[in-house]
C-alpha cells in the first residue's frame, strides 16, 4: 500500500494517504500476535508484566491508531461529498489537511499507552503474563477502552452510512457524477469488516462471563479473537484490489517486482497480452471479410466519356473515366 501510493501520481490524494497510513498501524498491530508465538518457540511462555509491554507497546499504538484511521477515512469521504470544491483545496494543502488526523489519532494512542504503563511498570511489574496484547491493560481500562472503541466505531458507522445515501441521492440525479466515488464501495467494504470484526470480538467478550472452562478461556477465544482481527487487519490491499480499478491498474504495474504477489501480477499481464492478439485477429477477420462483400451502394454513377479531338473525325481519346464514389 505505502510503496503503491507513493510511486502512483494518481493516489497521491488524502483518502490514498489515509489508506497507506492505515495500512502501516494495521501492520504494527499484527505484530503483537507473533510476540506470543516467539516467546513459546523459546521455551518461555510466561514473562513480566514490565518486559511485555515493551514488546507489545508499537502493536499497541497500531492498534489504537487503526481505530481512528479508519473513522478518518469516512470523514475524509463525507467533506469530499458535502464540500466538494473545498475538498479540492485541502488536496492541494495535504499535510496542513492530514495533520489535525494525525495528531488525534497519536495523542489518544500515546494516552492509552501513559496510562497502561502506570499499571504495567509499576503497580504489578513482576506480574506473569502470555504478553498479548491486553495484558498490559487492567480490567477496568479493558473495559473504558471498549466503551470508546465502540464510541467511535458507532460514529464511523454513521458517518459512511451518510454518505452511502449522499452517493445515492447523487447517483439518482445524475449517475456520471459519482464516478469519482467509486472508491466508496471498497472503503464501505473494509469499514465493514473492521467494525463487524470489532463487534464479534465485543460479543465473544460479554459471553466469556458466562463461561468457566479455562480451556475455552486461555485458548480457544483468543484464538477466534486472533483470527477475525488478522483477517480484519490485513483486507485492505485484497479489497482495494478487487473493487477499486485504480488500485488494480496501480498494484500490477508497481509491485511486479516483488518476490509473492509480484509473479501473480505478471501471470495475469501475461493472460491478457496473449488475448489481445487473438482479439486483434478476430477483429482483423472481420475487416477482411466484410471489404470482401461488394457494398451495393459504395460506387455512385459514371461519368460519361468525354472525348478530345472527336468532333472533326479525329481520335477519340478518353478524358476520365473514374468512377465518382
Amino acid at each position: 500500500m505505502v510503496q503503491t501510493s507513493s510511486r502512483a501520481e494518481n493516489l497521491r490524494g488524502t483518502c490514498a494517504t489515509l489508506l497507506a497510513i492505515g495500512s502501516v498501524v494495521d501492520f504494527l498491530y499484527l505484530l503483537s500476535f507473533s510476540v506470543p508465538f516467539v516467546l513459546s518457540l523459546i521455551g518461555q511462555n510466561m514473562i513480566s508484566n514490565f518486559g511485555c509491554f515493551f514488546l507489545q507497546f508499537l502493536p499497541n499504538l497500531g492498534l489504537f491508531s487503526s481505530v481512528w484511521i479508519v473513522f478518518f477515512v469516512g470523514v475524509d469521504r463525507l467533506i469530499s461529498v458535502l464540500f466538494p470544491l473545498r475538498y479540492g483545496i485541502f488536496e492541494e494543502h495535504l499535510c496542513i489537511y492530514i495533520l489535525p488526523m494525525l495528531t488525534v489519532t497519536l495523542g489518544y494512542s500515546i494516552y492509552v499507552l501513559v496510562e497502561a504503563a502506570n499499571w504495567a511498570l509499576f503497580v504489578y511489574p513482576d506480574w506473569p503474563v502470555l504478553c498479548t496484547n491486553s495484558d498490559m491493560f487492567s480490567f477496568g481500562m479493558s473495559t473504558m477502552l471498549l466503551r470508546n472503541g465502540l464510541l467511535i466505531n458507532g460514529v464511523s458507522i454513521i458517518c459512511y452510512l451518510f454518505v452511502g445515501w449522499s452517493l445515492f441521492r447523487c447517483w439518482q440525479k445524475n449517475p456520471s457524477a459519482v464516478i469519482k466515488h467509486r472508491i466508496f464501495k471498497s472503503l464501505a467494504s473494509i469499514m465493514t469488516l473492521v467494525v463487524g470484526t470489532y463487534l464479534a470480538i465485543c460479543f465473544i467478550r460479554l459471553l466469556l462471563a458466562s463461561v468457566t472452562d479455562p480451556i475455552f478461556i486461555l485458548h480457544i477465544t483468543p484464538s477466534i479473537g486472533a483470527l477475525l482481527t488478522i483477517t480484519a487487519a490485513s483486507s485492505n490491499a485484497p479489497i482495494l484490489f478487487a473493487f477499486s480499478s485504480e488500485y488494480r491498474q496501480a498494484f500490477r504495474k508497481h509491485l511486479k517486482k516483488l518476490p509473492l504477489v509480484g509473479g501473480i501480477f505478471l501471470t495475469q499481464i501475461g493472460q491478457q497480452q496473449q488475448q489481445l492478439p487473438n482479439a486483434a485477429v478476430v477483429s482483423m477477420v472481420g475487416v477482411f471479410n466484410n471489404n470482401a462483400i461488394p457494398q451495393p451502394n459504395s460506387v455512385g454513377h459514371v461519368r460519361h466519356i468525354t472525348t478530345i479531338g472527336g468532333g472533326d473525325g479525329g481520335t477519340a481519346v478518353p478524358k476520365t473515366m473514374a468512377p465518382v464514389v
